[in-house]
């Protein structure tokens, strides 16, 4: 009963999903008996589960919602749809990818195409092997193993006869054909010749590139702008950029003086204006002017987050502060950075698997280590995972530190949705609200979410629905039934 306390006490979603994603911008794309569809952070459902796939893809930005639409399979054909559910480009391509600038990819009849957000063709169709996402105004075309360049408005910008071809920064993209490197402008004009053997991206007006194992910065003409002394330079932390000499590592400035000379066996880029870097095996950390801030002491180290950093020996983390005063002490088989003040921490778990819980800035257990895996928070829920089942944990109720006021008395639950959530003891199904009350009393061999005021429930091994008195308004006498959408609901019996 301790273990399902605990689970109980930050719950914010019941654990009854068999795949989630992270909450982005109050919607999380979660897998409910072999389909797909969106909760909210109530655990309401707002995009019924009808969907054979729903677009992985995310980001921080966007979520899963690319322009505000999200690609959906069903029935072997793809389409869009936006965040209330509305189909919004019909489900009749062969294959689609995601919308980036305006512009979707879409295949039918084995040809690509564009499209926009109403599902007008913007470039007409197109034969290659893979096509890609736009990326400041270019997206890349696959062809014969080799990549090219197009426009928005379908031209060419470069043939397809490069082998490798990088995204544009600052107006330069690097390109490689037959083991060289070099780089075009957005023209697809090749301005640097292929005659190097890496480059790296532009970064503040000049560029890198690797010749005779040595690396150069070279400005937009290709002239040299610093002497090729160091190999594998790195970008810029607190305004250091890494660098390796014969094997020991320092630091330049963007002047390219050496603020700290090549003394390490390893070094790491900056972080709230320490780094950490080796000598003699052992991980230490030192300040922007290489004065040595915590001695050597540590098998492994990592960057300072929120002013406390994970440090390791053998095989435990703990944290240390920027004075080097280990604040939690070295007992964690593993450790993560602090955001927001929580950190995610890690105990040997059941048969050989990592356990996670949470800790705060003073190391105190907020949530033990009892899940399997547990996420970063997104909109105030963190998705967790324990024993094959999916849920969320709610940063509301661990701030609060507050019990869950529904008593732990049912052998399953499932989440909230219009007020109510099913719940069983002795198998049957009834339904609890938001205080724990029994409304619909525990009578059901089985029990769906309410979704438009109706849910499907299972009596004598047939189907029909309730409305949130308990009132049976359909009969159970359906072989299958499916949430209600739009007010209506699909049915099945006898195969049909």
């Amino acid at each position: 009963m301790k273990t399902n306390y605990y689970i109980e006490k930050f719950l914010g979603i019941k654990m009854i999903y068999s795949s989630a994603d992270r909450f982005f911008r109050g919607l999380a794309r979660v897998k409910y008996k072999g389909k797909w569809g969106f909760i909210d952070r109530s655990g309401g459902i707002i995009i019924p589960f009808i969907y054979d796939e729903i677009d992985s893809n995310y980001d921080e930005k966007n979520g899963h919602f690319f322009d505000g639409l999200v690609k959906v399979k069903q029935n072997r054909k793809y389409g869009f749809i936006d965040r209330t559910g509305r189909i919004v480009i019909p489900l009749i391509y062969d294959k689609a990818g995601f919308f980036s600038e305006g512009l979707a990819p879409v295949m039918q009849k084995n040809k690509w195409s564009y499209i926009d957000k109403t599902g007008k063709e913007i470039i007409p169709p197109f034969t290659c092997d893979e096509a890609g996402y736009f990326n400041k105004g270019f997206v890349k075309i696959y062809k014969n193993k080799k990549q090219g360049y197009m426009d928005k408005t379908g031209r060419e910008i470069t043939p397809v006869i490069y082998d490798n071809l990088c995204n544009y920064y600052e107006g330069m993209a690097a390109v490689a054909r037959d083991g060289k490197w070099g780089f075009i402008n957005k023209s697809g004009k090749e301005v640097i010749p292929l005659v190097y053997d890496g480059t790296i991206e532009f970064f503040r007006g000049l560029g890198q590139v690797k010749c005779n194992d040595k690396w150069h910065y070279i400005d937009k003409k290709g002239n040299e702008a610093a002497p090729p002394v160091y190999n594998d330079p790195k970008e810029f932390f607190d305004d250091l950029a890494r660098i390796e000499c014969n094997g020991k590592y320092g630091y330049i400035d963007e002047n390219n003086i050496v603020i700290i000379r090549p003394l390490y066996e390893n070094a790491m880029d900056f972080h709230e204006g320490l780094a950490w870097v080796e000598r003699k095996g052992k991980w230490l950390f030192i300040d922007t002017t290489g004065r040595e801030v915590i001695p050597p002491k540590y098998d492994n180290a990592y960057d300072f987050c929120e002013g406390l950093a994970e440090v390791a020996n053998d095989g435990l983390s703990g944290y240390v502060d920027t004075n080097g005063k280990e604040i939690v002490p070295l007992l964690y088989a593993d450790a993560y950075c602090f955001k927001d003040g929580l950190a995610r921490v890690c105990k040997d778990g059941i048969s050989g698997y990592l356990s996670t819980g949470l800790i705060d800035r003073d190391g105190m257990e907020i949530v033990p280590p009892i899940f399997e895996n547990l996420d970063d928070f997104h909109e105030g829920l963190a998705l967790v995972n324990r024993k094959g089942k999916y849920g969320y944990i709610s940063r509301k109720l661990i701030d609060k530190n507050k019990r869950n006021i529904i008593k732990i008395d049912y052998d399953y639950t499932g989440p909230f949705s219009e007020g109510l959530a099913a719940v069983s003891r002795n198998g049957k199904w009834g339904y609890i609200d938001k205080k724990g009350r029994e409304v619909i009393k525990p009578k059901y061999k089985n029990a769906c979410m309410f979704h438009e005021g109706f849910a499907d429930v299972i009596r004598d091994k047939k189907c029909g629905f309730i409305d949130e008195t308990g009132r049976m308004v359909v009969p159970p006498k359906y072989d299958n039934v499916q949430f209600f959408n739009n007010g209506l609901a699909m049915v099945q019996t006898n195969e049909k």
